[in-house]
Parts: structure tokens; C-alpha cells; sequence
């Protein structure tokens, strides 16, 4: 009977180390975009093309759809290509990079954040250095960016990107035609 217990607790002990997938919580739907109170038609018609690369790999250099540097995946993007990408499709061409992006358009506080905007980063959170990461800004909290797990949306003011302690925001922009 003792052997019957050891085998019990063996096989508890190994449901507990079997892998575990990590199911993230859907954040945003397309309803949410159509209902999204944007600044104006530009920004509605960048949000629509950044939404259509919802799922896109991340790829440094990337800029979408036949944009992949590496010719691996046929919609691949990095952050500042995501943006540049959603902007070019609305009909406003802008850099390819999140450094440059800081200079286009009118800066606006975040107490004026609207779905549109343009977020600027510094990811690690350091007081100095080049914005270095990017997105725009969905509404509800939430923004559309592409990182190391592909293009998502993630909650500004989540433990990483909302971190009191090592703010990363650096700055916001408004594209205007």
C-alpha cells in the first residue's frame, strides 16, 4: 500500500511540472476600434492599418506587408515600422524610426491623449538615453506596438509600461494632415 501513496504523490508531482501555456487576456476587439473616439480621419485610417497587423511577427527592420528584411514571413514589423506603416496607409509618410518619430507632428500632454497618437518609449525605463520604442495609442488604456512577441496590444498602464518607478513614456505625438 505504501507503494500505491508514492505513485499517487509521483503522479501529482508530475501533473505540477507538466508545461503550462500562457493564455493572455484579449485587451481590445475590432468592435473596440470601431467604437474608439479618434481625433480625426487620419487617425482612424492609421488604426485600421495597424490593426490589420494584429499577430504580425516582430522583425527588426520589418515594415510590413512584403516588408520583411529576412524574406521569412510575408507581414513582418518592428515598432517604428508598425507606425510609419499605419501612417503611410492613412497617406502621411514618417520615419522608419522611433528617434524620429519624436520630431513629427505636435507634441500633446497626456492629459490630451486620443486614440491616434503616437507613443514614444524608452524601454528600459532610464532617465537618459534615445526614445528607442513605439506605438499608437488605441484608447481605453490600451496601445498597439510590436514587440519581441509580434504585434499586440498592451495596457499603458500595466506593471511594465505603467511602472511608476521607471516610467517609460517619454513622450506623445499627434500626426495632423
Amino acid at each position: 500500500m505504501p507503494y500505491l501513496a508514492v505513485l499517487a504523490a509521483l503522479a501529482g508531482l508530475a501533473g505540477s511540472l507538466a508545461p503550462r501555456h500562457y493564455h493572455e487576456p484579449i485587451l481590445w476587439s475590432t468592435e473596440s476600434l470601431a467604437g474608439a473616439a479618434v481625433v480625426n480621419d487620419l487617425q482612424a485610417a492609421a488604426l485600421r492599418a495597424a490593426d490589420a497587423l494584429l499577430g504580425a511577427p516582430y522583425h527588426y527592420a520589418g515594415a510590413g506587408p512584403g516588408r520583411c528584411p529576412t524574406g521569412e514571413h510575408p507581414v513582418c514589423t518592428d515598432c517604428s515600422g508598425l507606425v510609419s506603416f499605419a501612417y503611410a496607409a492613412a497617406g502621411v509618410p514618417l520615419p522608419h524610426s522611433s528617434a524620429a518619430l519624436a520630431n513629427v507632428g505636435e507634441a500633446v500632454p497626456r492629459a490630451q491623449l486620443a486614440p491616434g497618437d503616437i507613443l514614444l518609449f524608452r524601454s528600459d525605463g532610464s532617465e537618459s538615453g534615445p526614445i528607442n520604442h513605439s506605438g499608437i495609442y488605441v484608447g481605453n488604456g490600451l496601445f498597439i506596438h510590436a514587440g519581441n512577441r509580434g504585434v499586440r496590444l498592451d495596457d499603458l498602464e500595466g506593471p511594465y509600461w505603467g511602472d511608476a518607478h521607471r516610467p517609460r513614456l517619454r513622450a506623445i505625438r499627434r500626426i495632423s494632415r
